[in-house]
């Protein structure tokens, strides 16, 4: 396991020495020659004998990282059936649903489960189909959290249909490859405009999309493929120069890519990690902090001026975007930022308490719930959610949909908790430190969800319910009840 660790390791290192090798050739050398070598390791990596995967299962993981990695792009690849554009995440998904279906019935075995999804969907069902007569696929495209949730029945499906592998499967360096991959994709942020200028383009619901070019998953995945590094260190499964080497990228696209929540999550991370007695990686972690804002201190002394995604890197620039989250000081820009999803969500819960139909059953679907726009690539575009899948999901689906949301929720949290941490449910040092991570990536995003529309984009929703459905097997075959193998 630490020979082919290091191998994939080895491997990106050599990948960025041939991207630092063209850096001053022409720009679309550059995006050419990264995008194929991302590709080629992946390919070179994950393939059924070395992962020892069932092949529908290695395909459906690539295809989730796929969505985390390029998301707003690549769930904006739709086909044509008629008149119709269907997308192709959504579409993978239910193929999965149908060609598993026999696996997925046991999942009836959680029924408190069950009857909170079948009261969600209900509540769907009783919506849509008015809605759609009236409002067309925008009603389905608001729809989406409730469609994506069928990624859950996937998850689970395909966790089943590992467990029929007679030998034994490895997990560890499928997650290797792909935060290696990720760490290398997100590097390429400066150079955003002009990886939108030479994508190809895709009709999205709502405008023209580059399948390339955006980074929106990087607020929860940056600091997860942190806390995933410093576990590959702290356990030695990965040469010690390595490990630190992945770590300083990631670091990279953490100041970089200056996201208020991303910082957040970092120092939620800390206290996770020594609340639950991970000490020595909760102090690499506090070190690191350290190093960088070292780091960005220096940037400052010496103003030398580099473009962040928000403003020129500086430690001033991460003071004022911690400020700015109480929407009174800081930043400008971004504490304007949070008076203005203020102002979104109350008009969203005004709507709702409307009348009493829309508090128990909700609004629907096709309303939608800002008049805010924004100019998109094709022109302007409305943003439709108030930046709160949790106001989003009251609103449009009432107490009733809202609350056995909310259980489904929990029910997931509580299932990889028990997974990770009880005793009973027993695993390799390599699956700990996968779950674990993973763990993280479900906070995370739950977190993210009260100021962004978290459920409401696929490239987070499937990965999430996906992921969701692999514990929720999981926890069932630790104790028994799912599997007899």
């Amino acid at each position: 396991m630490n020979k082919k660790i290091q191998y994939v390791l080895a491997s990106s290192l050599a990948m960025l020495v041939g991207i630092c090798s063209v850096f001053y050739v022409e720009k679309v050398l550059y995006i050419s020659f990264i995008i194929l070598s991302i590709t080629g390791v992946y390919v070179y990596l994950v393939n059924k004998h070395y992962f020892n995967f069932p092949r529908l299962s290695l395909i459906s993981f690539f295809v989730i990282f796929l969505a985390l990695i390029f998301n707003y792009g690549f769930v904006n690849i739709t086909f044509p059936i008629g008149n119709i554009r269907i997308p192709f995440l959504e579409a993978f998904i239910l193929f999965i649903v149908i060609i598993y279906i026999k696996f997925i019935k046991k999942i009836l075995l959680k029924k408190m489960m069950i009857f909170a999804i079948a009261t969600h969907y209900l509540v769907m069902i009783y919506h849509l189909p008015i809605d759609y007569l009236d409002y067309g696929l925008i009603a389905v495209r608001d729809a989406l959290p409730q469609i994506d949730m069928m990624s859950l029945f996937a998850g689970f499906a395909i966790f089943v249909s590992t467990q029929r592998v007679k030998n034994e499967i490895k997990i560890l360096p499928l997650f290797v490859a792909f935060f290696a991959c990720l760490t290398l994709y997100f590097l390429l942020f400066p150079f955003s405009n002009e990886f939108r200028e030479y994508s190809p383009q895709v009709y999205g619901v709502q405008q023209n999309v580059s399948i390339l070019g955006y980074f929106a998953t990087a607020s929860v995945l940056v600091p997860v493929s942190i806390i995933f590094i410093i576990f590959l260190i702290t356990n030695n499964l990965v040469q010690y120069w390595y490990g630190l080497m992945f770590l300083a990228l990631t670091s990279i696209n953490l100041v970089f890519h200056q996201s208020r929540a991303s910082y957040l999550f970092i120092m939620l991370s800390v206290g996770f990690l020594f609340f639950n007695s991970y000490r020595r990686e909760a102090v690499l972690l506090l070190i690191l902090i350290g190093f960088s804002m070292f780091i960005l201190f220096a940037i400052s002394l010496m103003e030398v001026e580099v473009d962040g995604r928000v403003d020129k890197l500086g430690i001033s620039i991460v003071i004022d975007q911690l400020e700015s989250i109480g929407g009174s000081s800081g930043l400008e820009s971004q504490a304007g930022g949070v008076l203005q999803r203020l102002d979104w969500w109350s008009d969203a819960i005004e709507l709702w308490s409307d009348s009493v139909k829309n508090m128990v059953l909700g609004v629907g679907y096709g309303t939608a719930l800002t008049n805010f726009t924004v100019l998109g690539e094709s022109g302007v575009v409305l943003v439709r959610e108030p930046h709160n899948s949790y106001i989003t999901m009251l609103v449009r689906l009432g107490l009733v949909g809202f609350i056995s949301w909310l259980f489904i929720c929990y029910g997931i949290v509580v299932s990889i908790y028990k997974v990770v941490f009880d005793d009973i449910y027993r695993c390799s040092r390599e699956e700990h430190i996968v779950y674990l991570t993973l763990l993280l990536f479900i906070i995370f995003s739950m977190l993210n969800a009260l100021v962004q529309p978290v459920y409401e984009f696929p490239f987070f929703a499937v990965p999430f319910y996906f992921i969701s459905g692999w514990f929720l097997a999981l926890e069932m075959s630790k104790n028994k009840i799912l599997l007899n193998n």
